[in-house]
C-alpha cells in the first residue's frame, strides 16, 4: 500500500531550462519514527536536487507542501543530449514508522508529486500531468488584472478626486456652484459634505445637493442657508472620506464603493474558476494591477491639473496685455506713490467684466487682485505700474464694483483733469490717479499696511496727508455702506481735519450714476431719488455704530474720533455735506424745471399759430426750437410773427401768453422734492423780439403777484398758480 502511493513522475519538457521546481504533497501523520523522501533521476544525468532528501516526522494529519528544485549546469545539459528524463522518488521509513503504518489500518501516509507549471501555464488534469497554455486563460488573467487595478484606482480617485470650480454665485435666493466637469455626486435625500479649497476667504466644509451634472446647491455644513454669501470663480471642490466613496457617482448611479467592490469580487471569482492559478501567478497579477492602478491615479491627477477655469484664462490674458501696454511692476513705498490711474482701473474692469458682473469689490480683491499679485506679494498698483496720488477714495467693499468704476470715471471727467501737460483733450481724465485701498495696499501684508496699530504709519494716513492729494472722493450707495465701516470713518475724520487746516481740500460724494450735487458738468448729475435715499439713510445713521473686521482697528479709530471732537461732530459734518448736496441739487432742479416749463409752453402756443397762418396763407418766419435744459442753439424754421407780450395791458394779450408756472406748481406739491418758489429771485418770461427771435426779460413784479393786465376772472381762473423761479 505504501509503495503504490509513493511513486510518481514529472516530465520536464523545456529544452532551454536549467532550473525546474515541483512540489511534493505529503499527507497523513507520522506518529512514530521518521520518513525520508529522496528524489533521483533516470537515467543518472548529474541533476542536482535541493534538498537532497526530505525528512518527515510530523504527527499532524494534514497535507504538507514541500518544494524541490532541480538544477543542472550548462556542461551537464550539453552532455545529456536529450530533453526528457524522469524524476523518481525513493521513500525510506525507519522501523518504528514502518511498524506503525503497517500495523494500523486506520493510518495512511502518501507522497504525491504536484508539478509547478511556469507562469501562464496550467497543469493538465489528465494522467500525464503536463503543463499547457489555454487560450482563454490569458483572457481571464487580463480580466483579473483589470478588475484588481480598477477596484483599487476607483477608491483612490474617489478619495482624492478634485473638481475645478467654474463659478460660485447667488441665484434664486441660494448659492449655486458650477463646476468645470461632471462633479459625480449622487442625488440623495440627505446632503453630501465636501471641502471647498483655494477660494481665499470661503474655504471650508459645506453641504451640497446636486441640481445638475455640473451644478450644485451650496448650504452650510448642517444644511442651513449660508450666513455669509459665497461668490468666487476660483478653487476646487473635493469630497471627504468616507462621503467620497459612499455618495460618489462613478457609473450609472453606482457609488465608488459598490463599483470597486463589484470589480474586486469579479476578479476573485475568476481566480476560483478552473484551471487553478498558482499563488505565485496570483501575486504577480496583483502586483501588476497595483502598478496599473497607480498609473491610472497619476494620469487622472495630471489631467485634472491641466484643467484651467475661465477665470484662470482671463488672468493669463490680462497679464499678457500688461506687457503689451508697457505696464510693468515697480515697487514703491506705501502711501502717496501707490495710486492707480483711471485708465488702468477701467482696463481692469473691462478685462474681467464677464466675471465681475454685479459683484462687489470684495470679489475683485479675492479673485483678481490676490491671484495676480500672489507671486510678487505686492499691491496691484505696483503690479501694473504706480502713479502719484491726486485723489483719495473712500469706499465700501460690499458695493458693486461696476458702480464704483462708474463713480470714479464720472468724478475724473467732471472735476479731476490731469495735471500732466503731456496729455490733453478728452483723454486727459484717464491719467488722473486715485488712491484706492484695494489696489494701493498689499493684500498679502494688511497688518503692516494699516500701520501695525499706529494709524500715522498706515498707508491710509500717508496717502491722505500727502501734499499732492487734492481731496477725498467718497463713493456712496443707497445704503451708505462706507459710513458703516470704521476705516471709512477714519478717512472721513482725516478729511474733516484736512478741510479745517486747508479750506481748498475738497470732499466729494460720488455714486454709480454720477456726482452728488453736481449738475450740468461733464460728470452728470445723480438721480434725485438716489440722493434723497442717501440723505434719509444719513439722517438716521450714527457713525459710532461703524464696524471693522479687526476689533483692534475699531477701538483705535473710535478712540481717535473721541479725541478729535467726538462722534457728534463727525455726524454733523457728514450730515452737513449731504445737506449741501441736496440744496445744490434742489437749486439745479428748479432751474432746469423752469427752463423746460418755459420752452414747452412756448412751443405749445407757437405750434397752434403755425397751423392758423398756414390756413389763411399768411407769411411765416423762423420758429424757435430750444434743445433741452442746456440752452442749446436755436434752429431756423417758420412761425408767424407777432408782437411782444411783455408790457401789453389788454386781457387778450394776457390770455394768449403761455401758461407759465404750471410745472413748478405741480412739483411744489411733490412729497419728496418739495420745490418751492423763491420770491426774492426775479422770474424769467419769454419775449418775442423782432422777427420771431426769442429773448428773456426779467419781470421784477413776478414775486408780488399775477401780472397787472390780468382781470379778476383771469386771476381767479389761475388761482393757486405759482410764478416760476
Amino acid at each position: 500500500s505504501l509503495e503504490a502511493k509513493v511513486f510518481g513522475e514529472v516530465l520536464l519538457t523545456d529544452k532551454t531550462a536549467f532550473e525546474a521546481m515541483y512540489e511534493l504533497a505529503a499527507r497523513g501523520p507520522i506518529t512514530r519514527g521518521s520518513v525520508w523522501v529522496r528524489p533521483f533521476a533516470e537515467p543518472a544525468t548529474g541533476l542536482v536536487f535541493e534538498p537532497a532528501e526530505l525528512h518527515i516526522n510530523d504527527v499532524r494529519n494534514a497535507t504538507r507542501a514541500m518544494h524541490v528544485k532541480v538544477t543542472a549546469s550548462d556542461q551537464v545539459l550539453a552532455r545529456l543530449g536529450q530533453s526528457t528524463f524522469e524524476v523518481k522518488h525513493e521513500v525510506i521509513a525507519c522501523d518504528a514508522a514502518w511498524e506503525s503504518l503497517s500495523l494500523s489500518p486506520a493510518l495512511s501516509f502518501s507522497v504525491v508529486v504536484v508539478p509547478v507549471c511556469p507562469f501562464g501555464h496550467v497543469m493538465d488534469t489528465g494522467d500525464d500531468k503536463a503543463c499547457f497554455i489555454p487560450v482563454w486563460h490569458y483572457t481571464r488573467c487580463v480580466a483579473i488584472l483589470v478588475g484588481f487595478a480598477y477596484s483599487q484606482a476607483i477608491v483612490v480617485l474617489a478619495v482624492r478626486r478634485r473638481v475645478e470650480v467654474k463659478d460660485i454665485t447667488l441665484k434664486d435666493g441660494g448659492t449655486r456652484v458650477v463646476t468645470m466637469g461632471a462633479h459625480r455626486i449622487r442625488s440623495s435625500r440627505r446632503l453630501t459634505r465636501l471641502l471647498l479649497v483655494g477660494t481665499d476667504k470661503s474655504d471650508g466644509r459645506y453641504g451640497v445637493r446636486p441640481s445638475g451634472p455640473m451644478e450644485l446647491e451650496l448650504f452650510g455644513e448642517d444644511g442651513s442657508p449660508l450666513k455669509n454669501p459665497v461668490e468666487t470663480s476660483r478653487g476646487y471642490i473635493r469630497q471627504e472620506f468616507p462621503w467620497s466613496v459612499v455618495d460618489g457617482n462613478m457609473w450609472r448611479g453606482m457609488s465608488p464603493l459598490i463599483r470597486s467592490g463589484t470589480l474586486g469580487v469579479t476578479a476573485v471569482a475568476l481566480l476560483a474558476v478552473p484551471p487553478r492559478i498558482s499563488w505565485n501567478s496570483i501575486g504577480i497579477l496583483y502586483g501588476v494591477s497595483l502598478l496599473v492602478a497607480i498609473a491610472l491615479v497619476v494620469l487622472s491627477h495630471h489631467r485634472q491639473s491641466r484643467v484651467i477655469a475661465p477665470m484662470g484664462s482671463t488672468l493669463m490674458n490680462y497679464q499678457r496685455q500688461l506687457g503689451q501696454n508697457g505696464w510693468v511692476l515697480r515697487r514703491v513705498p506705501r502711501g502717496l506713490d501707490r495710486a492707480i490711474s483711471v485708465g488702468k482701473l477701467v482696463h481692469l474692469h473691462e478685462a474681467f467684466m464677464q466675471h465681475i458682473g454685479t459683484r462687489t469689490m470684495s470679489y475683485v480683491c479675492s479673485d483678481i487682485v490676490k491671484p495676480l499679485t500672489e507671486s510678487t506679494k505686492c499691491s496691484l498698483a505696483e503690479y501694473v505700474g504706480p502713479d502719484v496720488v491726486e485723489w483719495f477714495v473712500s469706499h465700501f467693499w460690499g458695493s458693486p464694483f461696476e458702480d464704483f468704476v462708474d463713480a470714479i470715471v464720472a468724478h475724473a471727467r467732471a472735476l479731476a483733469p490731469s495735471s500732466r501737460a503731456i496729455l490733453a483733450g478728452e483723454q486727459a481724465w484717464k491719467a488722473t490717479a486715485y488712491w484706492i485701498c484695494t489696489f494701493s495696499n498689499s493684500q498679502w501684508d494688511v497688518v503692516s499696511e494699516v500701520g501695525s496699530g499706529d494709524y500715522q504709519r498706515s498707508s491710509f494716513y500717508l496717502a491722505l496727508r500727502s501734499p499732492g492729494c487734492r481731496g477725498t472722493v467718497m463713493v456712496m450707495d443707497p445704503q451708505v455702506g462706507p459710513l458703516t465701516r470704521s476705516w471709512c470713518l477714519f478717512e472721513l475724520l482725516q478729511t474733516f481735519e484736512l478741510q479745517r487746516e486747508n479750506p481748498a481740500y475738497e470732499f466729494r460724494l460720488a455714486t454709480g450714476q454720477g456726482l452728488l450735487g453736481l449738475g450740468g458738468l461733464r460728470g452728470g448729475a445723480t438721480d434725485i431719488d438716489l440722493a434723497l435715499r442717501i440723505g434719509e439713510a444719513v439722517a438716521t445713521l450714527d457713525l459710532q455704530d461703524a464696524d471693522a473686521s479687526c476689533r483692534a482697528d475699531k477701538e483705535m479709530i473710535d478712540d481717535l474720533v473721541q479725541r478729535s471732537g467726538g462722534f457728534d461732530l463727525i455726524n454733523r459734518f457728514i450730515r452737513t455735506k449731504i445737506q449741501e448736496v441736496l440744496q445744490a441739487m434742489q437749486s439745479h432742479t428748479e432751474d432746469s424745471v423752469l427752463r423746460l416749463d418755459t420752452f414747452l409752453a412756448l412751443f405749445a402756443t407757437s405750434g397752434s399759430e403755425v397751423g392758423q397762418s398756414a390756413a389763411v396763407g399768411q407769411p411765416t418766419g423762423p420758429r424757435p426750437t430750444v434743445l433741452g435744459a442746456a440752452n442749446a442753439a436755436i434752429e431756423s424754421t417758420t412761425f408767424p410773427a407777432r408782437p411782444s407780450m411783455v408790457g401789453s395791458g389788454d386781457a387778450a394779450s394776457c390770455s394768449s401768453a403761455p401758461p407759465l408756472g404750471l410745472l413748478p406748481t405741480l412739483l411744489a406739491g411733490h412729497p419728496r422734492l418739495g420745490l418751492a418758489a423763491k420770491p426774492s429771485r426775479p422770474a424769467f418770461r419769454p419775449a418775442l423780439a423782432g422777427a420771431g427771435a426769442i429773448g428773456f426779460e426779467v419781470d421784477e413784479s413776478a414775486a408780488a403777484g399775477p401780472p397787472a393786465c390780468a382781470d379778476a376772472d383771469s386771476a381767479s381762473s389761475r388761482d393757486g398758480a405759482v410764478s416760476p423761479t
